[in-house]
């Protein structure tokens, strides 16, 4: 039925959770399983919002070097779709592809699913209310509502 599964993982339990459901769907479809993981580029208004040093530092910055900058913030992306990437194995799925983007998560992981035509997208999701995702803005809520691809939620309620 499937023939290409993504699961969009950010390293964290709901991820691994999700990855769980997606190994386990890859295998019975025989499919290619694609590990996309986006690291959330955010806009300098929210570093500052959550880092009152913010703006000190990037006056401080004169010679930024944008592809260095761009490659210190993929380099603990790329261990998490490592990571993922060698679990699949464990899992004896073969098959795998993976991408890492920077950017908005929910646009680039429905970008790349369109681009490389994902079947199904898997990715876990806190298990907060319909109220809680709509008000953050989630990025599984995003990606459910766009409604472009079939998308498999596993909840995961944290403790």
């Amino acid at each position: 039925m499937f023939k290409k599964v993504m699961i969009a993982t950010d390293g964290s339990e709901r991820a691994e959770k999700a990855a769980e459901h997606a190994f386990v769907m890859a295998k019975a479809c025989e499919a290619e399983l694609q590990v996309v993981s986006i690291v959330n580029a955010g806009s300098p208004r929210e570093a500052y919002e959550i880092d009152p040093d913010f703006h000190e530092e990037t006056e401080e910055m004169t010679d930024v070097n944008v592809d260095e900058l761009k490659e210190q913030r993929s380099a603990p992306e790329q261990k998490v779709v490592d990571n993922m990437v060698a679990a699949a194995r464990e899992n004896g799925i073969n098959n795998i592809s993976s991408h890492i983007a920077t950017g908005d998560p929910a646009k680039e992981i429905l970008s790349y699913a369109r681009e490389n035509g994902t079947d199904v997208i898997v990715i876990g999701s806190h298990g907060r209310s319909a109220l809680a995702s709509a008000v953050m803005g989630s990025v599984c809520t995003k990606i459910v509502h766009a409604g472009e691809i079939p998308v498999l939620v596993v909840p995961v309620h944290e403790e």
